[in-house]
């Protein structure tokens, strides 16, 4: 059965198309602070984590000194400017023995006396990054000083100094260039998660850092960019306020392609310092990082509330994308993928080969009532066919399906029979077979199952797995084959249970079953022995009771309730299914005799889990339709409403929760012996309210929703 399928990542899809893109501010802080009280400033400088001992002064705009401090082992200073209020100019110098770790040749580098980074802030703030984006803006204020270039103006105003830090940061992509960022050294590891601002900024500074050409470090990139940007652009050369243009030598990078490969540097970092969800993310998207703007001369800082915007779509856009991107590799992307390869791949065919055993239960039943006043049902069947059950040359049979159905993959195959000689025959045997049940020996993989009534609608039954040969010419079961002289496996299980029929209302249904699970079958004998040299383990649990109401003069509706587990070969219990109340099945049985049941309508209440899977809610299909060939069906409508867990281990827990609709249109049109095309294809819509979650993610609360309208 073909069925529209699209998910809830599909819908986030739709959703992260919308262009959030947010350039860079940077005029502000973390927080100002004014008093009367002392205040404490932590200044964290940063070409990579400095060691401890590196000299970290903040002075007033005309040079005098306010305090200083060190660094210590965290890479931190705390500096006490008692009362003061006003700029701040914040001076790293280094010392003998000063080094700090440099992310482009992951070593450690010198930082002598002779070496500074510096930092401007237009007031007082309780923390503070001294960076080669800082640097950079103190160089450009300098510059634009033409009194003398070499001196911050004593004089410049606090919308000055933020419409320098904003420049630059909008020129290197950064949100904020004097943000404290999370320090990098050689144990960081891939913990930086690009949705973090420090851990952000972190990964733009690793990317200045390996822009370095050999021989190079990280604070050359830096005095370089400082100059390169002091004019407010990014290409190489320096305009001072009076003279000619000079243009910079430096080799640490190529300004013809900076803003590229500051770009692919982004991803480089990512993959040195992200973890796995900024790894996706960056190498997806590297803007969401960042977008370098090589000429910022017009740029001005914008208000506080314009910064507050774009911080937020900022983190918006970059929580989309760690959800769903275009590479479908977010975390929601993988999520759906593997839940729906869960469904598709164990659940649905292992419900699939319970839901026909179970189906060839109520055969047995029904054989066995029309043996019981001599109904021959499906006519006589000559005895060579080489079944070797049958006491006498004929029976009466029951079947659904064909060998044929089974050997093409197009369908199953039930067939029970009763001897014809004792029409009060208290035994039925029954051989059941899914679509595509053939091994490698080109035998048919049948349950056999011998139902035995004990009076008052009473049964109880064995199931055993047994390979049938058959004539691939004629598509007749042929017998069962000879024994191999020699095993190398065990037994596959056998199953055992009961059946308890009310009327023809209801029935009750306890047993086990021998394992469904694709790849427990193995090579059977004759004697039900794998001798694949795999050994099935273990069996299928069913416990489930039905009630009969009618719909029509020809269809049923069936309430259902109890539990089904289906055992795998390595993993224990492959699938677990309980059905709650409100839970029923909908049949079309106008055919029941013939060609079989019909689904009109199902609505499971209850839990399906996998090993690594579990959805808890409901699921309601209805609306199902016949393709154009009348040989495939899918619903119209399949809704599910509750939560969606990753239960493997170390899963993510609960992933989703809300409400899921598909809806498909078009189908009866559809021909699905045909592949799709241009003139084959069918429409559908999805639609998602709910609530996603991620790890070390916000919880995204969505209303989105999808369309396919065409083939493409």
């Amino acid at each position: 059965m073909k069925s529209f399928q699209m998910t809830s990542a599909a819908a986030l899809v739709a959703v992260a198309a919308i262009s959030l893109t947010a350039c860079g501010g940077g005029g502000g802080g973390s927080s100002t602070v004014a008093g009367t009280t002392d205040t404490t400033v932590t200044v964290s400088p940063s070409l990579g984590k400095f060691s401890r001992g590196a000299l970290v002064t903040i002075k007033k705009l005309n040079g005098d000194t306010i305090s200083t401090g060190t660094t210590t082992d965290a890479g931190t200073a705390l500096v006490n400017i008692g009362t003061y209020t006003g700029p701040l100019v914040i001076e790293v110098t280094g010392a003998a023995g000063v080094t700090y770790y440099d992310e482009g040749s992951k070593s450690s580098q010198n930082f002598g006396t002779a070496d500074k980074l510096t930092a401007i802030a237009p007031s007082v703030q309780s923390s503070v990054g001294v960076t080669p984006a800082t640097h950079a803006a103190v160089e450009a204020i300098k510059a634009a000083n033409t009194t003398d270039p070499t001196k911050i103006p004593a004089l410049i105003t606090a919308g000055a100094i933020s419409d320098a830090n904003t420049k630059i940061a909008t020129a290197l992509g950064i949100s904020n260039v004097l943000q404290a960022p999370k320090l990098v050294d050689g144990t960081t590891g891939s913990s930086l998660d690009v949705a973090a601002p420090a851990d952000k900024y972190a990964l733009q500074l690793a990317a200045l850092a390996k822009l370095a050409s050999s021989g190079k470090t990280a604070l050359d990139v830096a005095k370089d960019i400082a100059l390169d940007l002091s004019d407010g652009k990014l290409d190489g050369k320096y305009t001072p306020p009076t003279g000619p243009v000079v243009t910079n030598t430096s080799t640490t990078y190529t300004a013809a392609s900076v803003a590229a490969d500051i770009s692919a540097k982004v991803v480089s970092a990512a993959t040195d310092l992200g973890t796995a969800d900024t790894k996706t993310v960056v190498t997806n998207d590297p803007s969401v990082a960042g977008t370098v703007v090589t000429d910022v001369t017009a740029v001005v800082a914008p208000s506080p509330a314009v910064l507050l915007a774009k911080a937020l779509f900022a983190e918006l856009r970059t929580t989309l994308h760690s959800f769903s991107n275009s590479s479908k590799t977010g975390f929601l992307d993988l999520q759906a993928v593997r839940a729906s390869d869960d469904m598709k791949l164990v659940v649905a065919p292992e419900a699939d080969k319970l839901f026909s055993r179970l189906s060839t239960i109520g055969l047995a039943i029904r054989t066995f009532e029309g043996a019981q006043v001599g109904a021959a049902f499906n006519g006589g069947y000559s005895g060579s066919v080489g079944l070797p059950d049958l006491a006498t040359p004929s029976a009466w049979i029951n079947r659904l399906g064909s060998v044929y159905d089974v050997v093409n993959g197009t369908g199953g195959l039930q067939f029970c029979f009763a001897a014809l000689t004792n029409p009060s025959t208290s035994t039925v045997t029954c051989l059941s077979a899914v679509a595509g049940a053939v091994n490698a020996s080109g035998k048919i993989k049948f349950v056999k199952y011998v139902l035995t009534s004990t009076g008052g609608g009473q049964f109880s039954y064995t199931a055993v797995r047994e390979n049938r040969s058959f004539d691939p010419t004629t598509f007749s079961l042929t017998g069962v084959g000879s024994t191999p002289t020699t095993t190398l496996g065990a037994a596959i299980p056998s199953g055992s249970g009961t059946v308890s029929k009310t009327g023809s209302t209801s029935f009750t249904f306890a047993g086990t079953l021998p394992p469904s699970a694709t790849y427990a079958f193995g090579t059977l004998n004759s004697n039900s022995v794998d001798i694949s040299g795999n050994p099935s383990t273990g069996v299928d649990t069913v416990a489930l009771s039905a009630t009969k109401t009618a719909l029509s003069a020809t269809s049923s509706s069936y309430a259902l309730s109890g539990s089904v587990a289906t055992t795998s070969l390595d993993t224990g219990k492959t699938v677990s299914i309980a059905l709650n109340s409100g839970s029923h099945l909908d049949i079309d049985e106008t055919n029941a005799a013939t060609t079989g049941n019909q689904l009109l309508a199902l609505n499971v209440v209850g839990t399906a889990q996998t090993a690594g899977t579990k959805l808890t809610g409901s699921i309601t299909v209805s609306g199902v339709t016949k393709d154009k060939s009348g040989t495939q069906t899918t619903p119209s409508s399949i809704v599910f409403n509750g939560a969606i867990s990753d239960v493997s281990a170390n899963g993510a827990g609960e992933i989703l929760t809300g409400k899921l609709e598909t809806a498909i249109t078009g189908y009866s049109a559809f021909d699905a012996t045909k592949l799709t095309s241009s003139s084959n294809y069918y429409l559908g819509t999805v639609s998602f309210t709910g609530t996603v979650q991620a790890p070390a993610r916000p919880q995204l609360k969505l209303v989105v929703s999808a369309s396919k309208t065409g083939f493409d």
